[in-house]
């Protein structure tokens, strides 16, 4: 668990190191963390989000014919999973010049307080996620597009701008780290090199 003073936020998930395949149990927390409630709370979140992945994931599967279990059975309680607590204060927020950029896993789920970030669409422009705390808003991770071989483009995506207070929950969903993120065979020859999830993680810098 990290701090961030710029932007309050505290940002949660397993070392994206190789003690991640050495050490499945390497916990997600710092051994001296005092505050018992707010972990308590946290925890039962991450775990909701978790199931809501696996469900998300069948969808998926659902959707094109595949097993149920074809993303499921590449995850496991060592994913590289990772939870941020985003808080912008309405003062120093990134500016116009950030750039777009992709997760490297499934996908993310964001709960907001209002608009926080700014997607891409297909024909690449740029709009607001407008979706309040009402609802959850997911985006498709770089790991899925390879997957699809392309078919369900990853979402490229930015902190929007913006001088007010404003606060998310966002959760990224990924694979454990030696998984192979590569096409499926349903959806013809890869254009993609065969990949890790680890090393995803690594080229992506995330």
């Amino acid at each position: 668990a990290t701090s961030k003073s710029g932007d309050k936020s505290v940002h949660l998930c397993l070392s994206v190191q190789q003690e991640m395949i050495d050490d499945p149990s390497h916990s997600k927390w710092p051994s001296d963390f005092r505050a018992k409630a707010f972990k308590a709370q946290v925890t039962e979140y991450w775990e909701n989000m978790d199931y809501m992945t696996n469900q998300i994931s069948k969808a998926f599967c659902d959707m094109y014919g595949i097993p149920n279990d074809t993303f499921r059975v590449l995850r496991s309680a060592s994913s590289a999973n990772e939870l941020k607590l985003l808080h912008w204060p309405g003062e120093g927020n990134p500016d116009q010049s950030e750039e777009f950029r992709t997760d490297p896993g499934l996908f993310t789920i964001i709960n907001q307080t209002e608009p926080c970030f700014e997607v891409k669409d297909l024909s690449g422009a740029p709009g607001l996620l407008r979706s309040g705390n009402e609802r959850f808003i997911v985006l498709i991770g770089e790991a899925m597009e390879r997957f699809t071989n392309g078919e369900i483009p990853a979402t490229r995506y930015r902190v929007a701008p913006a001088k007010h207070e404003r606060q998310a929950l966002k959760y990224t969903a990924r694979l454990d780290g030696e998984s192979i993120v590569q096409a499926l065979e349903e959806f013809g020859d890869s254009k993609y090199t065969p990949m890790t999830q680890l090393q995803l993680l690594q080229a992506s810098g995330a």
